[in-house]
């Protein structure tokens, strides 16, 4: 069985909200502080690019490159789930060189970079998209774009990597395929990063679907991790990007405990 260091989303443990996920918490450093005494082993950084978002203060910058040592891995630029980058270019452009920066001075593994929601492309806008951020991406930071159907044909296999890949994220995914485990097989050179969530379908007559804990909604957990146990490559973090509701620490030591069925 494949070993795996498990992290977590920021936000997730002292959660600014309990309703909205994905918002820049401000008792960050308490995330930090409790990684050990829940066995998880980094923090995804969540960067939105606005002003209520600590990772713009260099003194914070400072602070976490000084007592985050070895609890850092990836960083999701979670602003283009709010943002369109052919509808705001040159916004889209800085939001990458910061994310890249910010890289470099932490670094961390990984970018991830959603093109999903308010950034969902066509193949070809998005074949273009991974052009540009290739040039931004001067020091070859490894980079993974979050698709919410991953449409894999063999243009893009000319233009991804392990360096330039997929983020497979077992929720998302479920919701458009239940076999979308076969992707971690037939796709493994172009997937680089990996978020861990489960969802449960909250509407009986539309098909849409809430996260839950790990293990109570739609996910394969068994046949993604039959796949993942198998890689042989550098793939070795899962990011648990996963349902906190009202008590955030017991959650994630909930889905944690869940997670450990799978790996050693």
């Amino acid at each position: 069985m494949k070993s795996f260091n498990i992290g977590i989303m920021q936000g997730r443990l002292f959660p600014e909200s309990f309703k909205k996920y994905n918002i820049f918490p401000k008792k960050w450093q308490k995330e930090f502080k409790i990684l050990k005494y829940i066995d998880l082993n980094y923090i995804e950084l969540l960067f939105n690019n606005n002003n209520k978002d600590s990772l713009l203060d260099v003194k914070v910058l400072n602070n976490l490159k000084r007592n985050s040592i070895n609890k850092l891995y990836s960083i999701n630029l979670n602003y283009f789930t709010k943002n369109s980058y052919y509808k705001k270019p040159v916004e889209g452009k800085k939001a990458i060189i910061r994310a890249l920066k910010i890289s470099e001075y932490l670094e961390l593994k990984i970018i991830l970079i959603p093109c999903i929601e308010s950034n969902e492309m066509s193949d070809e806008d998005f074949i273009k998209f991974v052009e540009i951020v290739k040039k931004l991406n001067k020091r070859k930071i490894k980079i993974s774009f979050e698709v919410n159907k991953i449409k894999f044909k063999v243009k893009y296999l000319k233009i991804l990597n392990k360096n330039y890949g997929f983020c497979f994220d077992s929720g998302n995914l479920s919701e458009e395929d239940k076999n979308c485990y076969l992707y971690l097989k037939k796709y493994k050179d172009i997937i680089n990063h990996i978020h861990i969530k489960d969802k449960n379908k909250y509407s009986k007559t539309k098909k849409k679907y809430t996260n839950c804990l790990l293990g109570n909604g739609i996910v394969n957990f068994k046949k993604i991790f039959i796949e993942l146990n198998k890689y042989s490559h550098d793939l070795n973090s899962l990011t648990m990007e996963t349902f906190y509701g009202s008590n955030p620490i017991l959650n994630a030591k909930k889905n944690l405990n869940f997670l450990k069925n799978y790996i050693k």
